[in-house]
């Protein structure tokens, strides 16, 4: 199984390399990472003039498997499409973005570079899914990275496994090592986003113009209404959404899915 690889938090970051980990327990693992941090980029496909795609040479010692790992000065999207449609690499099976450094939830999918990446190779006729995990600082909690590697491999390894029209799924994991995790549901996003937390303010400039700045109301926390994306990671659980973009058809069916869930849950041992 051949797997193209990107984020939006860049290709330093520790996330991208948690997602890899996983993912190479499965198949050849492609690495196009973005230099700098792309967040809230959504689906954006910008390439400067004249960027650069370069083999990135500090592929951490414990990502173990059939790696290879690029960056590039462009938006994760672009990063996608690089990897599609240059020519330069074989084709792939499943395109993988991830995983942000916080949970994607909600109305956030618009402005999501994670799943925008995601979305960008699904719409190039492939299976794909976008990885976030809920941030452990707020809680004075170690990120709990290993928890990803572990749902990045089961998810991909479904995949593997399956047939018929690619789909596009958004899994958000809470921050556990997997084997703490209680269990995985399909569900939608929340009628909710992290848009609604911030507040924009304005500072006169001297050129007659305005600095804008952003404030977050640390009050205002992510609902745990059961039955949606935030919910499920709140109390513990992976959450499965399914995803269609606009004019992209049908969302694959809980029935589909139903191998999905059993895998995230029924057997803690790594797949075979």
């Amino acid at each position: 199984m051949r797997i193209l690889l990107t984020n939006d938090d860049g290709i330093t970051s520790e996330g991208i390399w948690a997602a890899a980990r996983g993912l190479a327990r499965v198949g050849h693992v492609t690495i196009v990472g973005t230099t700098d941090d792309w967040s809230g980029c959504g689906a954006a496909i910008r390439i400067p003039f004249g960027t650069r795609l370069r083999p990135y040479p500090d592929v951490p010692a414990d990502v173990v498997g059939d790696v290879v790992a690029y960056d590039v000065d462009a938006a994760p999207g672009a990063a996608i499409l690089i990897g599609l449609m240059t020519g330069l690499f074989e084709p792939f099976d499943l395109v993988a973005s991830g995983s942000n450094y916080g949970v994607n939830i909600g109305t956030d999918l618009v402005h999501s570079g994670t799943l925008g990446a995601a979305v960008t190779g699904f719409q190039q006729g492939l299976n794909a899914f976008g990885i976030s995990q809920r941030r452990g600082y707020p809680r004075d909690e170690a990120q709990a990275w290993d928890g990803v590697a572990d749902v990045a491999e089961r998810v991909a390894h479904w995949f593997g496994g399956r047939s018929g029209p690619p789909i596009l799924l958004n899994v958000n994991v809470p921050n556990l090592r997997y084997e703490a995790m209680t269990g995985a549901r399909i569900v939608p996003p929340v009628r909710w986003g992290n848009v609604g937390r911030a507040k924009l303010t304005v500072d006169p400039s001297d050129d007659g113009g305005w600095t804008i700045g952003v404030s977050i109301d640390e009050r205002m926390q992510m609902p745990s209404e059961p039955g949606t994306d935030s919910g499920t990671v709140l109390a513990g659980q992976i959450s499965v959404s399914p995803v269609v973009p606009t004019g992209s058809g049908t969302p694959a069916s809980d029935a589909e899915l139903a191998g999905l869930i059993e895998l995230l849950t029924a057997d803690r041992a790594a797949p075979r």
